[in-house]
């Protein structure tokens, strides 16, 4: 990865040969693992580790419309994309490093949401620090999709609605919380609300989207003792701890926004 400039913050370019082989070669090596795991020991969050490296060698096809550094955490989740340098778009290695990103990006929420509840509530924070993430590069295609100049909208037979796994993965870790209110479920579940309610409010209400608002999700991950009046969600949010009982149940708003 050093070699293609990423970890010195520049611009990564796909129309540069050097390069694509560098991230292809990546690839390569990861799928050449994959193979030779015997399906006897491979495991759901290998799974997951194994399409987050993929998911992290496609990444840079995203770069032109969003800052690199809005896919580090704390994330940033912007209405509209940035729009830079449009003429990478129409890359063939950037359309099909976007299509590969989302694939591995469902594949990473479908293989969790295959979990059971119990493992789940026992499972490292890695495993769901990494589904956040997955859900955040679904709705920056979404975002991609829908300027005319993103090689995004072209990919039409890429079949997905972050919506519709954003309230899975809901659904999934309001029952993983349990009534025992397990810390970790919690504090995601909580980070994914507001996405999903950032989302809806963005792109299923009548107002043109606002290029100011922004959402950092993993600076939300929990809520504070103070609560907005409205909804009895703190707009600051905080980490919680374990010995901290104050989250609340996701139909608190449940009904007024998904």
């Amino acid at each position: 990865m050093s070699a293609t400039g990423l970890y010195s913050g520049s611009h990564v370019n796909f129309s540069d040969d050097s390069i694509c082989r560098v991230l292809r070669y990546g690839v390569d090596r990861a799928t050449a693992w994959k193979r030779q795991v015997s399906a006897d020991i491979i495991h759901k969050p290998m799974i997951i580790h194994y399409h987050m490296v993929l998911i992290s060698l496609h990444e840079p096809a995203f770069y032109d419309g969003h800052d690199m550094e809005d896919f580090r955490p704390p994330y940033k989740l912007r209405p509209l994309p940035l729009a830079k340098n449009l003429y990478n778009y129409y890359s063939l290695n950037v359309a099909n490093s976007l299509a590969q990103c989302v694939g591995s990006a469902q594949k990473v929420i479908h293989t969790f949401l295959d979990i059971p509840i119990e493992i789940l509530q026992i499972m490292s924070v890695i495993v769901f620090t990494r589904i956040t993430y997955a859900a955040v590069i679904l709705m920056k295609f979404d975002v991609s999709a829908r300027v005319p100049q993103s090689v995004a909208c072209l990919l039409d037979d890429i079949e997905f609605n972050p919506k519709v796994l954003l309230l899975q993965l809901l659904n999934k870790l309001t029952l993983a919380e349990g009534s025992k209110r397990f810390v970790v479920p919690s504090v995601f579940r909580g980070a994914l609300s507001r996405m999903t309610r950032w989302y809806i409010d963005q792109f299923e209400s009548l107002q043109a989207a606002d290029q100011g608002d922004i959402l950092e999700p993993m600076m939300h991950v929990g809520i504070d003792a103070q609560r907005s009046p409205d909804t009895g969600l703190s707009h600051t949010g905080s980490v919680v701890s374990v010995s901290d009982t104050s989250i609340l149940p996701l139909h608190h708003f449940h009904e007024e926004y998904l």
